[in-house]
């Protein structure tokens, strides 16, 4: 009795052990497809951006021993209310906050700027290549960019926000999400590592997964292989993938305004309601801009652009603070229809 039970253990166990190579197999066979397309760069195309002359240069530390360095932009009427942190896109700098946030800049805001790592004035980590992907470098980068508008006494005491595009969202909102005493945060282009990759990771899986087996995976053995992958990437690079799905639940309750182009072709709406969703509550909106490509929404409407954040950001001020540069600009009455 004692050897029919071993041997129908061993048989289980052969058995098991046989699923789980063969599941291994088709894990590695997948994923040595997915990490060569997932770590390739995008042709991402970054409007050049003009130095400010009456902008302030700035420099502080970070991780690694790095310095970064950037600028910072006093408000066109007067002395600062509150302070916005800008992050840049990927390949984008410093200077380029002064037209994103053109509208707070006339509305009470002082904008701080600053190059990421491994980009325009900032110092280089040797060995690290920045991607689209957001990693904890960045996240460290935004959180250095913080710590140095806190150190200054002429800033420390300003209501503090934050912006960010594309990657620089990510970071924006891993960062605010972190910090409590950060307020409202606005971002364009939004996406996460995790829900980028598994859009693109079904659109193209044809090309490299025979139509029969792709039918037979279910959903969860490819978003677990997905993962596997971007683990493995971050071991080759050295990096950590920030989850950011975990972290905006943390901004219930914050104002916060993501802002996507309905043509965008390289992060769709649907992701963008995706993490709307995630964060949650009446004070997370989502705006949608007709005819507008990827981090492109103020160069299809800049004057609309301009009075919705600008209004966006003045709602965390004092009313007899608020000094909005279009004041007859009505936001809602001028948005434009969908294309």
């Amino acid at each position: 009795m004692d050897w029919e039970f071993a041997v129908n253990w061993y048989l289980v166990a052969g058995i098991i052990a046989g699923i789980l190579l063969i599941d291994l197999c088709i894990r590695l066979y997948f994923a040595r497809f997915v990490l060569r397309i997932f770590e390739s760069p995008l042709p991402l195309h970054v409007i050049p951006a003009s130095p400010d002359e009456d902008a302030e240069r700035i420099e502080f530390p970070t991780t690694n021993g790095l310095t970064l360095r950037g600028s910072l932009h006093w408000p066109a009427n007067g002395p600062p209310q509150g302070l916005i942190i800008f992050c840049p896109e990927l390949h984008g700098c410093h200077w380029s906050a002064a037209t994103y946030c053109s509208g707070p800049l006339q509305n009470a805001f002082a904008v701080l700027s600053f190059d990421f790592r491994n980009h325009g004035d900032s110092e280089r980590e040797e060995g690290y290549v920045p991607l689209h992907w957001l990693t904890d470098r960045e996240v460290s980068d935004a959180r250095a960019a913080v710590r140095y508008a806190r150190s200054r006494s002429d800033l420390q005491k300003l209501p503090m926000a934050m912006m960010g595009v594309s990657r620089g969202a990510g970071a924006a909102l891993a960062v605010a999400a972190r910090d409590p005493a950060i307020g409202p945060v606005a971002v364009e282009g939004l996406f996460s590592t995790s829900s980028l990759h598994v859009y693109y990771a079904m659109r193209w899986a044809s090309m490299y997964i025979p139509p029969w087996l792709f039918r037979w995976l279910p959903k969860w053995h490819i978003n677990s292989t997905l993962a596997l992958s971007r683990w493995l990437s971050s071991l080759r690079r050295r990096c950590r993938y920030p989850r950011l799905e975990s972290l905006l639940p943390r901004l219930r309750g914050r104002p916060v305004l993501i802002i996507a182009g309905n043509r965008d072709s390289y992060v769709p709406s649907a992701i963008s309601k995706q993490l709307t969703d995630r964060i949650g509550g009446d004070a997370c909106e989502l705006w949608i801009v007709p005819k507008a490509k990827h981090n492109r929404a103020r160069s299809a409407w800049p004057e609309l652009y301009d009075a919705k954040v600008g209004e966006f950001f003045a709602a965390m001020l004092p009313v007899s603070e608020r000094r909005f540069h279009n004041e007859e600009v009505a936001v809602e009455s001028r948005t434009p229809e969908s294309a």
